[in-house]
């Protein structure tokens, strides 16, 4: 009799400890289940934040980007550079404006090559042929200021201007 107590005393804490382990393992088993979606819910929160935030706010340097982009297309080398180099401020590591400053760069040293032989040549008094050279600079950089304020003091801006249209 006292063996059967003992067995069954025996048998209710087993019963006890593997209730109590299950449930601890139930609740722990929930726990990883909550934490699971708590993560997967923030995740989604935050990309979608995050997401939203990209379309709402553009950066900086990409509307400073497409200014730049503009003026380049419209021949406004000096203005698009001052503008590309912003962006590099901003965004150091920007291909697309590295290869913009150097294009650039290669069209207004093109345009500065003319300016300097129309120079040299009004030196020499070959009026005509320095002409043509500040020509040569405006139809590779149009807004050059220094080879279109001289054609504008020569008269021959507004002849220019015909030219082109």
């Amino acid at each position: 009799m006292k063996f059967r107590k003992i067995l069954d005393v025996f048998i209710l804490i087993l019963f006890l400890v593997s209730f109590s382990f299950s449930i601890s393992c139930a609740k722990k088993e929930q726990s990883n289940i909550l934490k699971e979606a708590t993560e997967t819910d923030e995740t989604t929160i935050g990309k979608s934040t995050i997401e939203e935030r990209t379309e709402e706010e553009t950066p900086k340097w990409k509307e400073i980007l497409d200014e730049a982009i503009k003026l380049y297309e419209e021949d406004d080398f000096g203005e698009a550079k001052k503008l590309l180099k912003e962006v590099l401020k901003m965004d150091p590591d920007n291909k697309v404006s590295k290869e913009m400053i150097e294009k650039a760069n290669d069209f207004i040293m093109q345009a500065i090559e003319h300016f300097n032989n129309a120079t040299k040549l009004f030196y020499e008094k070959k009026m005509d042929e320095a002409i043509d050279e500040l020509k040569k600079a405006i139809d590779i950089y149009p807004k050059y200021k220094e080879a279109l304020d001289i054609l504008e003091e020569l008269g021959l801006l507004e002849e220019l201007n015909l030219e082109n249209q």
